[in-house]
């Protein structure tokens, strides 16, 4: 059966005593490589070996390198596969392990050789190790120090720079870590270093808030946390959910405004302003001990992968939304989905989604003739109407008959009446400037 070693960085001191007996136990070597320290210690000491080198050479890319050693190494049944780094991110152990036997001794990983090398430097808190190559897909939290492992070339570094970049500015030292040295380097220059190999680490350490560039949503919690907190802002600590309430709708309406200025920069700094009201509302929750924000993240994606049965289930097609929306909030009649629908929304927003789905449900005709007479009706009774009362009552009936006829006529009421009120006051503007005034 063969065996797989973790050799970490390629340094004969990486070896464990379990690693060094079965180096020096008489059997097959394969090394990922001879390029290594180790390599020249097992010379010295009349150790014979072989590599994966001359499969890297012949490959074009690293699929066919892959390929390659993986039909040497089938031929090598009880050979001792010498492998840098961690175990298991090796996308070659990985595939070995798919088609064949193997018993796996870890050895000291990169990312533990390199917060050991750095360990003045860190100081005290946890670190997460991530390999280059699944760096530029992982998520970045900004928490605690990060080790970058098996940068092997000066475009990995580079790519690896670019992201660090949009959380931490250019000028901002790593260290990297190559064997046993390290050295500070500026996040900016990393690229224009060419002495990279397999085992290169770049080692971030821990940022304060204040020292970011960029932030994760897990950052923002962090900030509302201090904010929230005993020593933060006297304002947002006294705040509760019915003091935002307005806030909250205030915000909405601004994102709507960059929206429709179609002004991307804008929109983002809106919509961050919309969260900070989702997440002072989380946060405030949580401190009653009602939900905190893992909650609403974990509530909405429950909500969008079940109203997705075809997407992440089995199903066939798509369910009604309508339907499935009723059974969710145990709406047991239709008149109580219609009740449903949000009070505080505005009056003209809740009309229009009401007459949709009273069509929907079957209590309201889809006939644009009929919502068309019953205007003409209700603006002959509004001006006979006598009272206050009536008035009121005639003029709602009325208001709804518009409503079912804009949306019957495939128009969105809310947008339309804005469109045409900044066209009115775009005729005032227009008839002021005319007048001189």
């Amino acid at each position: 059966m063969l065996t797989i070693l973790g050799i970490g960085t390629g340094e004969f001191s990486s070896i464990t005593i379990q690693g060094y007996e079965l180096l020096t136990s008489g059997g097959t070597i394969v090394l990922q490589t001879d390029r290594i320290p180790l390599a020249q210690e097992l010379m010295r000491r009349g150790i014979t070996f072989c590599s994966l080198d001359a499969c890297y050479e012949q490959a074009e890319d690293f699929e066919e390198f892959q390929e390659l050693a993986l039909e040497y190494l089938e031929k090598q049944k009880d050979a001792l596969l010498c492998i840098l780094g961690d175990l298991y991110t090796n996308t070659l152990v990985q595939a070995l392990l798919r088609r064949c036997e193997a018993q796996l001794i870890p050895g000291v990983g990169l990312g533990s050789e390199a917060l050991s090398i750095c360990a003045a430097e860190l100081g005290e808190g946890q670190a997460l190790c991530c390999p280059a190559y699944d760096f530029a897909q992982a998520e970045y939290t900004g928490s605690g120090s990060l080790v970058i492992t098996e940068v092997d070339s000066p475009y990995l570094a580079a790519e690896v720079a670019l992201k660090l970049q949009r959380y931490l500015p250019g000028e901002k030292e790593v260290l990297i870590v190559q064997g046993r040295k390290k050295q500070w380097c500026a996040l900016q220059t990393l690229c224009l270093r060419q002495e990279w190999d397999y085992s290169c680490s770049i080692v971030v350490p821990e940022q304060t808030l204040s020292e970011r560039e960029g932030y994760t949503f897990e950052d923002f919690c962090r900030v509302m946390d201090v904010l929230l907190g005993e020593n933060g802002c006297p304002w947002d600590k006294a705040q509760t959910h019915e003091s935002l309430r307005v806030h909250l709708l205030e915000e909405c309406y601004e994102v709507m405004e960059a929206i429709d200025r179609q002004e991307p920069f804008m929109l983002a700094d809106e919509l961050g302003d919309l969260l900070l009201q989702i997440v002072i509302h989380a946060k405030i929750a949580q401190k009653h001990g009602e939900f905190d924000p893992l909650d609403v993240s974990s509530e909405i994606a429950r909500k969008m992968i079940r109203r997705h049965p075809h997407i992440f289930g089995d199903a066939k097609e798509a369910p009604n939304w309508e339907e499935q929306k009723r059974q969710e909030k145990t709406l047991d009649t239709y008149a109580e989905a219609l009740a449903d629908i949000p009070s505080a929304m505005s009056a003209l927003l809740r009309a229009e989604k009401i007459c949709r789905k009273a069509m929907e449900f079957g209590f309201l005709p889809k006939d644009a003739l009929q919502a068309e007479r019953e205007i003409q009706e209700q603006l002959a009774e509004l001006k006979e109407a006598s009272d206050d009362a009536t008035v009121e009552e005639t003029a709602g009936t009325l208001l709804l008959a518009v409503v079912k006829l804009i949306f019957l006529s495939g128009a969105d009421g809310e947008t339309a009446l804005n469109h045409a009120c900044k066209r009115l006051v775009e005729r005032c503007g227009e008839m002021e400037r005319l007048a001189g005034i």
